[in-house]
């Protein structure tokens, strides 16, 4: 690819996550500021991780997006405060896949498609769309991962009155290694 065409390409992909991201203000202010702070610590987390990795963008931009396929997804389900029912977790679920092909149809954005399509997995494979165990999950998915668990034990929720501290969502995290958040991020961190 020439430099024009790579420049054109990440013009219109930062275009694009924007876009999305001023979408989600539609789902809540909540919902979209949770996700731009998922993209900046991720991003923050992979130069942390690997200070010369290219990706690290990237990592930042589908952090930011992940969530936009929640526009598709009724009101009724973002703000239930209860147990989901069967249906309605199946509905939620089916998020992240169809994120994942939607980004892959853009042309800019399909290296996001990876990260947002599997941010829901968890190393045991118990996760969703594809129960992918531990290095079956890009690191991209699982910093996004990590960084959407801690975001959203850290700061307050609708469905939520109270929330962690940075202690205590880190604990949180350490007592899920090995299930949710995969171990090597914990240590790279």
């Amino acid at each position: 690819m020439k430099d024009n065409e790579l420049d054109e390409s990440n013009f219109y992909r930062k275009a694009i996550v924007g876009a999305l991201n001023r979408a989600l203000y539609y789902c809540g202010e909540p919902i979209a500021n949770h996700s731009k702070r998922v993209g900046i610590l991720a991003g923050s987390l992979a130069a942390q991780i690997d200070p010369d990795r290219p990706g690290r963008l990237l990592i930042a931009q589908a952090g930011i997006v992940r969530d936009a396929v929640k526009l598709g997804i009724g009101p009724a389900i973002l703000a239930k405060t209860g147990l989901l029912t069967p249906d309605e977790r199946t509905e939620a679920q089916r998020r992240s896949a169809i994120g994942g092909e939607m980004l892959l149809d853009i042309s800019p954005t399909w290296p996001l498609a990876v990260g947002v399509r599997v941010h829901y997995e968890r190393c045991d494979g118990t996760g969703y769309p594809d129960g992918l165990l531990g290095g079956g999950i890009s690191l991209s998915g699982r910093l996004l991962v990590y960084t959407d668990v801690y975001d959203a034990l850290t700061s307050p929720w609708m469905y939520r009155n109270s929330h962690y501290t940075s202690s205590e969502a880190t604990t949180y995290l350490e007592e899920h290694a090995v299930t949710q958040i995969d171990p090597q991020v914990l240590a790279d961190i």
